[in-house]
């Protein structure tokens, strides 16, 4: 409970000072040369070999703080908080080694996020990490579609993406579009020949639990497009759950259900009457492509 305070504490300020509820700590600037994201095994190896942040120093490897100095506490969930944020790029980019041999040599990559929350559109510029991360990137484009996303871009309209000095002096580019509206109702012969995905993601859609009747068509549409499709859930039962709907559909399965790696770091808490449930954004994933 004191490690909740304390990251509420931060998030507070971080409206104060940015105006928004999400702790950002994106890398400084691009790699010269690729590491896979999968050599990094622990956020520690990601914040101190990939990131580059100094303030990993105060975080040991098995990210607990390094000392008893109130700096060190706060500078540790700090990065918690960040992981938070960036769980879900880190996520999507996990999926995207997984599922695309040259991903190293791709100069092109689209994601469709299925979602659009005020959440997700806060942290739009992290989307710069693809492009930090995979050296050959030149343009990446991540359109995110729901009923509950804010508004809605125009047909080959895109939102405006500011880079980072050295992506933009390098002609590199971050572009987004919005659509609000179910995935199954997007128009199938503008959205995909205009943003053709290489991977789509839907992250805790809680699909076997709420509204399971809307989502069939999407996840229909999922499978017939036989593109990789990384899903995320809070906890291991809705995982399973999930699986069980996508196998009585005759899915394939890239990945079965498994801990993610880049679920954030920070715990939630769930009152089921008598007992609590600790569990965390993006905790597991599981990854389809197309049917058997």
């Amino acid at each position: 409970m004191q490690e909740l305070k304390i990251c509420e504490t931060i998030l507070i300020k971080s409206i104060e000072v940015e105006g928004h509820n999400a702790v950002q700590l994106p890398t400084m600037g691009p790699r010269r040369t690729y590491k896979p994201l999968s050599s990094a095994k622990s956020w520690y190896e990601y914040f101190k070999d990939l990131n580059g942040t100094d303030s990993i120093e105060f975080v040991k490897p098995d990210f607990t703080p390094r000392d008893s100095n109130p700096n060190s506490v706060a500078v540790c969930n700090m990065l918690k908080l960040a992981s938070d944020s960036v769980s879900t790029v880190l996520t999507a980019l996990a999926a995207l080694e997984l599922t695309i041999p040259d991903l190293s040599q791709r100069d092109r990559l689209t994601i469709h996020v299925l979602g659009g929350t005020a959440r997700e559109l806060m942290i739009l510029r992290l989307n710069e990490e693809f492009l930090h991360l995979l050296p050959n990137l030149r343009l990446v484009t991540v359109g995110y579609i729901g009923p509950d996303t804010l508004s809605e871009t125009g047909k080959g309209q895109l939102l405006p993406s500011e880079c980072c000095q050295y992506c933009k002096a390098a002609g590199r580019k971050r572009q987004v579009f919005l659509r609000k509206r179910l995935y199954h109702e997007c128009d199938e012969a503008s959205l995909f020949p205009e943003f053709p995905p290489d991977l789509i993601m839907a992250c805790n859609s809680g699909h076997a639990d709420e509204e399971t009747e809307s989502w069939r068509p999407t996840l229909e549409r999922i499978l017939a497009k036989d593109i990789p499709a990384v899903f995320t859930t809070f906890t291991e039962q809705e995982a399973i759950d999930e699986q069980t709907v996508f196998g009585r559909m005759g899915a394939h399965f890239v990945q079965t259900c498994e801990k993610n790696r880049w679920h954030g770091l920070v715990p939630k808490i769930e009152n089921f009457g008598a007992r609590y449930e600790v569990f965390y954004y993006n905790h597991y994933t599981y990854i389809v492509k197309g049917k058997k």
